[in-house]
């Protein structure tokens, strides 16, 4: 049985073009991947999230790596989610 975060970062990761377009407005979409500075929404190119792909297991929409910090995840990761799903970003 499947997780609801699982689940969730699923669905998150169907629409990962329209999630990064509102929630990390500072980047822009580069081929299959959309580019900003970081998880913070700073200006800048070292976060990649990959934009289309299978549902999961490698190459899977959704997931994302900081070349800078060597950070990495999905949608729903703690660093990501600290953009997405504060009080402020719901506004």
């Amino acid at each position: 049985m499947i997780s609801a975060a699982a689940d969730l970062a699923r669905r998150l990761a169907r629409d990962a073009e329209a999630v990064c377009h509102y929630y990390l407005s500072n980047g822009r979409r580069s081929g299959r991947y959309w580019i900003a500075g970081d998880v913070q929404n700073t200006p800048g190119r070292s976060l990649y999230v990959r934009l289309s792909g299978p549902d999961y297991g490698p190459g899977a929409a959704g997931k994302w790596t900081d070349a800078a910090t060597g950070e990495h995840g999905d949608l729903l990761d703690r660093s990501l989610s600290i953009v997405v799903f504060t009080p402020s970003a719901m506004q």
